[in-house]
């Protein structure tokens, strides 16, 4: 295990892993989210979703204020014209939130915008979205694969990823960004510049992908308790 603090050390740029069964110090991380924050968190219907509601929004705070020194509660947000969430604290780093399942990411760094995004192996896709989300060239290669629906997740997580980095989200057309669908480091043209993947699988079950404009690999580490985490390799 590592100290958070000793990790958290600029310049940063790595993602954070938090696993759902986490819940140590929740009421800690009550107090860290905004009054909005909150209310959102009320308002889910299920126990699991309100559960991953605290822990990506209250560890948001929690480690941009430990980066920035500054109190949890006096950060500030807003988001750009096409929803991606931005910190507008002074020398706030860019950062990125995922969740699936059993699992909540958050990216953050100081080189670069970073995307994140985490999803369940085995998710079940429609056809549409299949062939909303994939080039001809991508599909026939998922069709091809021994494990279809896993390949898909390469990309899915891979074009999620990469939509988050350039802070388009849904805004752009998935069909058109260039990724290869496999998990390992990989570049992504995109508009002049090179977008860096990192793809892997996170416990087993969960594809994870990590984009950013810094060709810096992203470190990796899983949260073990509200002051230390381990790094990982996916």
């Amino acid at each position: 295990m590592v100290n958070m603090n000793n990790v958290l050390q600029s310049p940063f740029h790595g993602v954070f892993c938090i696993s759902l069964d986490l819940m140590c110090y929740q009421q800690g991380l009550l107090s860290c989210l905004s009054s909005d924050e909150k209310a959102r968190m009320q308002r889910y219907r299920q126990p699991d979703d309100a559960r991953r509601h605290l822990l990506a929004h209250g560890f948001k705070r929690l480690l941009l204020s430990r980066l920035l020194a500054v109190a949890p509660q006096a950060l500030s947000f807003s988001a750009n014209p096409r929803g991606k969430p931005r910190c507008d604290t002074p020398n706030a780093p860019w950062f990125n939130l995922s969740h699936s399942g059993d699992w909540v990411i958050v990216g953050i760094s100081e080189f670069a915008e970073i995307g994140v995004d985490v999803e369940c192996v085995q998710r079940q896709t429609s056809e549409g979205v299949v062939n909303t989300v994939l080039s001809d060239e991508q599909r026939q290669r998922v069709q091809a694969a021994a494990n279809p629906e896993q390949v898909f997740m390469y990309y899915w997580t891979q074009k999620e990823a990469i939509s988050k980095a350039i802070g388009m989200g849904l805004s752009v057309d998935f069909q058109t960004l260039a990724c290869c669908g496999q998990l390992g480091r990989s570049e992504s043209p995109y508009d002049k510049q090179t977008i860096y993947l990192q793809t892997g699988l996170l416990g087993g079950d969960y594809v994870l992908s990590i984009a950013s404009a810094s060709p810096q690999d992203a470190l990796i580490y899983r949260v073990d308790s509200w002051d230390s985490c381990h790094p990982i390799v996916l």
